[in-house]
């Protein structure tokens, strides 16, 4: 709609500030600080380190102290109505199935699978002690994967693949774009009511629209059968159905085989040249 102008439009929308959840004051300058406060009606933490395998003391500056610098910046502002910090549904660990929780009572024996999950868990732990009387909503997002529509269809940015699974396993993937829509509801519901307390949400599909990791690999070979990616000279990317084992032997059998056969491949090739 604004077309060449959409640039200065937008940027009479937004105000883009440097920070840092993991310095003090969020790595901003104090005037600027001090500025934000005087005039911010909600503040979103959305800050994460998704990587699954990061060292703890990484992970704990980012996911579990990293929210509690951003309440305690809250608690400087003014005209707060809600703070939202987005977590994640896999803070339960290991636990499976209709769970009654009681929030934030989490045990170690419950377990995580991984740094991710545990630190988050720990995050929102901090944010629930130091909330205070800030209205606080947590979203808990499942699997966060490609948009559904905005800013258009099947945007999504880098790249992840489970560590570890069964084609039989069930899970829940959710577009991104609807975990914003289900937090921008959950603000709009709750910065209404202005009163202090604290409401969780989970924000997934499996209840609804269930379906196991392999027919996710199988949509994505359909989808990249039917509509191909291209390499840099512009030549269609062929791809092979997922490949799955039961063991650590039927793995490394395939390998070897692979090796072999491409050994054999290569040297053939040099032949002929």
């Amino acid at each position: 709609m604004h077309g060449e102008s959409f640039e200065d439009f937008m940027m009479r929308k937004l105000v883009p500030v440097v920070g840092n959840v993991c310095e003090s004051n969020l790595g901003m300058d104090p005037c600027t600080a001090n500025e934000i406060a005087k005039k911010v009606d909600v503040i979103i933490n959305a800050a994460t380190n998704t990587t699954f395998d990061e060292s703890y003391d990484v992970a704990l500056n980012t996911n579990t102290i990293g929210p509690s610098r951003l309440l305690g910046y809250a608690k400087r502002s003014k005209k707060l109505g809600l703070f939202l910090h987005i977590s994640t549904a896999y803070v339960n660990g290991e636990r499976q199935g209709l769970i009654m929780e009681k929030p934030f009572h989490m045990a170690k024996t419950f377990g995580w699978q991984n740094t991710y999950g545990f630190t988050k868990a720990m995050g929102e732990m901090l944010v629930n002690s130091l909330r205070g009387n800030i209205p606080v909503v947590i979203t808990r997002p499942t699997i966060i994967e490609s948009t559904y529509k905005e800013p258009c269809l099947g945007w999504i940015q880098g790249n992840r693949c489970p560590s570890k699974f069964h084609k039989s396993q069930h899970i829940s993937c959710f577009p991104v774009d609807m975990v914003v829509n289900a937090s921008i509801a959950a603000i709009a519901k709750h910065l209404i009511a202005v009163k202090p307390g604290l409401n969780v949400y989970h924000v997934g599909s499996f209840t609804v629209n269930p379906f196991t990791l392999n027919d996710l690999f199988k949509f994505c070979y359909d989808h990249f059968t039917s509509s191909p990616l291209m390499d840099s000279k512009g030549k269609n990317i062929h791809i092979t159905e997922f490949k799955y084992f039961n063991s650590r032997d039927s793995f490394s059998s395939y390998i070897s085989d692979e090796l072999a056969q491409r050994s054999a491949l290569m040297d053939a090739t040099l032949l002929d040249s």
